[in-house]
């Protein structure tokens, strides 16, 4: 019989059976792991995207505007920014973006527009001025008074036409490779509904340079999500292809600062259609990023990041006042100037400064020169561009040179200089 201090004969027999249920529990929980992720590859990335988000202080929100039920991201405090994504995306596509623009003290919503990602699928035509009018309805649901915006592709297209209806809550715009120019498609429309594995690798091609090689599996589970929400994508494109949204020849009518980034390589979307936007809108920023297609705020988030930043903290600096009022002034002097001051785009930025009292000249077109006399001059010569090591190319737009003093030129840097060549060069900081 033991002793009370001797060790039971039972305990090492329960200890290794608690040892082995353990190890059993242990692997059949790796095996259910990598069966889950074997064959729901897309749930797991979204199960462990909501960690990070948790981590990183990124809020799942839902909200009801009409009948819809729509879900959305929010993090931070500070100004409002409101991101938009693209057809057959979600909130999601703006992770690797979020951190960066909390940290620099923005509020930022990524929205999933009706019929995308978590939000309800109502039996609609998801037109592009329907989901504008759903942006609409979330900046009242969330009382923002004017806020900037961010869309990327079809986003670029819902964000530029909410800013058209509704100037006055819109502080600055960014579009990424947006949509919302009529080209010539130069592939089949069927790809954004891919339901072959051919079809899909097609797909990512025209999304990227250097696109990603799946695995069959991940593959397969992309195509089981694709025919189970692709009848919203086929509608959206259907609305598309009416013609009804598209923005060709009214993009003049946006005066807010807006940021037109590319990525070089994009081949869903050419590169003619942001320089189109860019003629249309002449206060705007036309960024290109070498390397990147249509996903470049991922691909090149290094540098597509920053640029955001930096065009979003820019504040107004303002244009001083002019006798008789910027378009008198403009007016008088394009009537006793050359021919060249006399043109249409000589007349559009008087009539830009006339609405634009207060603006930013940071690494814009439209930058004062300063005084001739008591008149303020302008006038628009070529296109100038630069190029930086990398091979990104920012469109500094119009250089602006004195009708009287060609000499005077003012340019604006990739670096945000804003530089004066008046006697000795000199370069001083026109923003944050």
């Amino acid at each position: 019989m033991p002793t009370p201090s001797s060790p039971s004969p039972g305990l090492p027999r329960q200890r290794r059976r608690w040892l082995r249920n353990t190890l059993l529990a242990i692997l059949a929980l790796i095996a259910a792991s990598g069966a889950a992720f074997y064959l729901r590859p897309l749930w797991v990335a979204n199960q462990l995207k909501r960690v990070v988000y948790l981590a990183e202080g990124v809020r799942s929100r839902h909200v009801q505007l009409g009948s819809c039920r729509v879900h959305y991201l929010v993090a931070g405090a500070g100004r409002p920014l409101v991101l938009v994504h693209g057809l057959g995306g979600s909130a999601d596509d703006w992770g690797l973006m979020l951190p960066a623009l909390v940290r620099h003290g923005f509020r930022v919503y990524a929205i999933d527009l009706p019929g995308y990602g978590q939000s309800d699928r109502p039996d609609v035509d998801y037109s592009i001025a329907y989901e504008t009018d759903a942006l609409r309805q979330f900046f009242d649901s969330q009382r923002i008074a004017q806020a900037s915006l961010g869309g990327w592709s079809m986003g670029g297209w819902v964000a530029l036409k909410f800013t058209l209806a509704h100037p006055e809550r819109v502080r600055r715009v960014v579009v990424y490779d947006s949509a919302g120019i009529r080209f010539p498609l130069s592939f089949n429309p069927v790809l954004f509904h891919p339901r072959t594995s051919a079809e899909f690798r097609q797909f990512m091609r025209l999304l990227s340079p250097k696109p990603i090689h799946f695995p069959q599996f991940v593959v397969r589970d992309f195509l089981r999500q694709f025919r189970k929400d692709g009848w919203v994508v086929d509608r959206a494109l259907a609305s598309m292809q009416t013609g009804q949204d598209f923005l060709d020849g009214k993009l003049r009518g946006i005066h807010a600062p807006v940021l037109i980034v590319w990525g070089k390589q994009d081949a869903l979307i050419p590169l003619w259609c942001g320089e189109e936007m860019h003629r249309e809108m002449p206060q705007s920023i036309l960024a290109e990023f070498n390397g990147c297609g249509h996903l470049a705020p991922v691909e090149c988030r290094d540098r597509v990041v920053p640029e955001t930043i930096r065009f979003l903290e820019a504040g107004p600096i303002p244009i001083p006042a002019l006798p008789g009022g910027p378009r008198a002034a403009c007016r008088r002097s394009a009537a006793a100037g050359s021919g060249v001051a006399q043109s249409l785009a000589f007349q559009r930025l008087c009539d830009f400064f006339a609405r634009n009292r207060a603006y930013n000249p940071a690494r814009v077109p439209l930058a004062p020169l300063g005084a001739v006399g008591s008149v303020f001059l302008y006038h628009l010569p070529p296109l100038t561009q630069a190029a930086d090591a990398s091979g990104d190319r920012v469109r500094l737009a119009w250089r602006v040179s004195s009708a009287r003093a060609a000499r005077n030129t003012v340019f604006c840097s990739r670096r945000g200089f804003f530089c004066r060549t008046t006697g000795t060069p000199s370069c001083t900081r026109a923003f944050r």
